[in-house]
């Protein structure tokens, strides 16, 4: 077998180099391994490969290499420096961040999501270092990472950062870097226990809430919008005459974008009751947002916590502001038996399945049918 097995990591306790025992890299007093390892060998000029996990598969790649060479079918391309650093999965995922931050840029991919990508790069990155990307995209190696995650993670969360390396491999494959996908394990995510008000409920944390404050919160109470559309409401969006309101702006990340989080603009009936609210409120100069707090449009963060001291000094239990809202005039609707499908529409939903959660709650219904 030709080549040599390395590492750049040092003794974490003495800081002196790893000596090869032929069994593994090892610091001969305090007995620690390196974490990550190369192999270096030569044949018609110096070659390296990093990014092993393990002293093992470092000796099954040169016993692999040994076996090209002596049967001449040896491509030294997929071990110059100049190629093989296209395979680093540290170095791809990078430039695999900044082709989203690009989508980002030209609008294609929203603030939040893109934050949340980097959120989930941060998790898979340390795990696969500076690990062949080829070698990556192996079904034990996906295996082995996702038994790396922490339990404390809610499946949930596992998911999405499964998602994004099975996004990140998708890519890899696009752009002709590995051959084919891995198989990933199917990740089995509980329904949500979803948590709703009753109308009497929401009425309670509103009173509790300063005057000034409810437009904003009945407003999504009445049309189930989401948090960021009501921040996002224009008065452009609003045609008094027609008694129609445009949901067709969003904020993401703290940026306002004109387009909603489905990319789909949905109309919806401007209610009597709503209208004569928005005529009282005032249009600030030089802001065209229909809900304002001193004359500026809603923080990300400030429904929430105005949410939050609300239901505390209403004494109701902890409901989330999107359950407080939106998921709470949807479930109420379904209760009453109202057509999924157009209390979809009203939610803009983009799939009639994210609608059927709700088809649950239908306890009016039952009570009906156990009376007669």
């Amino acid at each position: 077998m030709i080549g040599s097995i390395y590492s750049q990591q040092k003794c974490p306790i003495c800081k002196k180099d790893f000596v090869d025992t032929t069994k593994d890299l090892e610091c001969p007093i305090h007995k620690t391994s390196p974490k990550t390892y190369f192999i270096s060998f030569y044949h018609k000029g110096r070659f390296k490969k990093y990014g092993f996990r393990s002293y093992r598969d470092c000796v099954k790649e040169l016993m692999w290499v040994t076996n090209q060479i002596e049967h001449k079918k040896f491509d030294p391309r997929e071990y110059k420096a100049s190629t093989a650093k296209q395979f680093r999965f540290d170095l791809f995922i990078e430039k695999w961040l900044k082709s989203k931050e690009n989508e980002k840029d030209k609008n294609k991919l929203s603030p939040g999501y893109y934050k949340k990508l980097v959120g989930y790069c941060n998790k898979i990155k340390p795990f696969f270092s500076t690990e062949d990307i080829r070698d990556v995209a192996k079904s034990y190696r996906i295996q082995e990472f996702y038994e790396s995650l922490s339990s404390k993670l809610a499946p949930k969360s596992q998911k999405n950062i499964m998602d994004a390396l099975r996004k990140i491999l998708n890519d890899a494959h696009e752009w002709e870097l590995i051959s084919k996908t891995p198989k990933f394990p199917k990740i089995e995510v509980p329904d949500p226990d979803w948590t709703w008000l009753h109308e009497e409920e929401q009425d309670t944390v509103l009173r509790a809430m300063p005057p000034h404050h409810r437009p904003i919160f009945i407003f999504m109470m009445q049309y189930g919008v989401r948090p960021a559309e009501a921040r996002a409401l224009q008065w452009e969006d609003i045609d008094f005459k027609k008694e129609i309101i445009t949901i067709r702006h969003n904020f993401s990340g703290g940026v306002f974008r004109k387009i909603t989080k489905t990319k789909r603009q949905r109309q919806l009936p401007l209610l009597p009751g709503i209208a004569k609210m928005l005529r009282t409120l005032p249009k600030v100069l030089r802001c065209n947002f229909v809900f304002t707090v001193k004359g500026h449009y809603y923080g990300e963060s400030r429904p929430d916590k105005v949410w939050a001291k609300a239901c505390k000094a209403a004494e109701i239990r902890h409901v989330r502001l999107y359950d407080g809202t939106r998921h709470s005039i949807a479930s109420q609707y379904a209760n009453r038996g109202k057509s999924s499908k157009l209390i979809g529409k009203m939610l803009g939903h983009s799939n009639p399945k994210q609608t059927d959660r709700y088809s649950h709650i239908e306890v009016e219904g039952i009570r009906q049918m156990m009376k007669n």
